[in-house]
């Protein structure tokens, strides 16, 4: 795909609380897209203030997506459940203080949700947060393999063997037949 721009048409503005009876003055949304970056956000997943009613589901790129997308629905359906999260100003903290840790790192704010090797990090956590245990190992194996494919035979990487992923591809395998036995 040529990628994705971040738009919620419908998170912009402002919208009136009420309470009491009465209106009260106009609040604006608690979350915004800005150069493809949204925030702000506890774990690229929640914004502070609207959390677990609001929640965002497969914002990071560079990923292997469909394994960390669902740990991140599995994290949103237990907090929906269950609770769990920290209060609504350590979210905003941990948002705040990632966000600085990109200016300081000199990241443009449109990669604020690029992760490449930093996925799988990420995915233990939330597999943590989500009391399983981690993903296995052979995937990120096998994305930094197919990395090096890339970068060395660029037209060609998709094509058949030599690989250099056998035992992760072995691994796969043998995990995934766990589910048709």
């Amino acid at each position: 795909a040529t990628g994705y721009h971040y738009v919620f048409p419908f998170l912009e503005g402002e919208t009136d609380r009420e309470g009491g009876g009465e209106s009260e003055k106009k609040e604006a949304f608690s979350v915004a897209a800005v150069d493809n970056c949204v925030s702000p956000l506890y774990k690229h997943v929640f914004p502070p203030r609207s959390a677990p009613s609001l929640s965002f589901i497969g914002l990071p790129w560079k990923v292997v997506p469909f394994p960390q997308f669902e740990l991140q629905a599995r994290w949103i359906a237990k907090t929906l459940a269950e609770g769990g999260l920290p209060s609504r100003e350590a979210m905003a903290e941990e948002a705040a203080a990632f966000e600085e840790s990109l200016a300081r790192d000199g990241v443009a704010r449109r990669h604020a949700h690029r992760m490449g090797e930093t996925q799988f990090a990420y995915n233990d956590e939330l597999s943590t947060l989500c009391g399983e245990e981690p993903l296995a190992g052979w995937r990120a194996e096998m994305y930094r393999a197919t990395g090096r494919r890339k970068r060395s035979k660029p037209t060609e990487y998709r094509d058949a063997a030599p690989w250099d992923d056998e035992a992760a591809r072995e691994a796969a395998r043998e995990e995934f037949a766990r589910f048709i036995d």
